[in-house]
């Protein structure tokens, strides 16, 4: 009795483990490949500046030793080194984080950077959870509590059986990387997709706090009555008129016109700092 317990123990986490390594293969194919890959073209990745936006949050003071900066709910964004990347943000917010900014500022894209780094953690240890990229513009149509429609669309896009889905999101086993929250058409469901967010929040919140990235537009997140919980918040901020000359610089011959035209056009000047 004891022995067949065992096999079907065992049966069930390698069961576990294919369907874990099939969904970090999908994650990557379908986002890393098929979206931040294709987004760039093969272009050179702009290391985007970010200012710390912890006022944005419900309880911005939260000291963290390990982050990389602190501040209360009286100070000013500031602005944070230009060495800083989004991965070392996310590893000092003990895995709960909030990325703002403007359209086109490259929200999405610096989402996947950082699930492209997860995904790599995910795959060497099984002890890292794997980050599963979630749509939220899709959240609006049933309005369901956030783990009941995690647990769906796992096994809508990405094939994982409810019932395996409903245990790995128990276990924190899955970080959702919540991706367009500001395409939730109308305030109110706006304002219930973020109440959605802060039970699942205060269901699954553990000693490492809850694994969770969240991508908004900053103006929509402001004017939200209700804020996050969560450890951290950033904001990517628009490109400087030096940085993108460099940037144009450093292509060659091929973007000569283009760059000749900014310089002589303030209105493609303005486009041209959101990425």
């Amino acid at each position: 009795m004891i022995k067949s317990l065992l096999v079907a123990d065992l049966a069930i986490s390698q069961k576990e483990q294919q369907l874990r390594s099939q969904l970090i293969k999908k994650v990557h194919t379908i986002w890393i490949e098929g979206k931040l890959k294709t987004s760039l073209h093969g272009s050179r990745e702009i290391d985007l500046h970010l200012e710390d936006q912890s006022d944005m949050l419900e309880d911005p003071w939260k000291f963290n030793v390990w982050s990389l900066t602190i501040q209360d709910s009286n100070q000013a964004p500031r602005q944070l080194s230009e060495s800083t990347n989004i991965v070392q943000i996310y590893d000092a917010s003990d895995n709960e984080l909030l990325i703002l900014g403007e359209p086109g500022a490259g929200k999405t894209t610096a989402l996947l950077q950082l699930t492209r780094v997860l995904l790599q953690r995910a795959k060497d240890n099984t002890a890292n959870p794997v980050p599963v990229v979630f749509n939220l513009s899709s959240w609006g149509q049933e309005q369901l509590p956030l783990t009941d429609w995690m647990i769906k669309e796992l096994s809508r896009l990405y094939n994982i059986p409810s019932e395996i889905g409903q245990s790995w999101i128990k276990k924190n086993q899955i970080l959702p990387m919540l991706d367009s929250l500001d395409e939730i058409a109308g305030e109110v469901s706006l304002e219930a997709c973020i109440q959605a967010i802060i039970n699942y929040h205060q269901n699954f919140h553990g000693l490492n706090g809850t694994p969770l990235v969240i991508c908004c537009r900053t103006l929509q997140y402001s004017m939200l009555s209700t804020k996050l919980p969560l450890n951290r918040a950033v904001q990517l901020l628009p490109l400087t008129s030096e940085e993108i000359q460099q940037y144009l610089q450093q292509a060659g011959s091929e973007l000569t016109h283009l760059s000749e035209l900014i310089l002589g056009n303030d209105e493609f000047a303005n486009i041209t700092r959101n990425p």
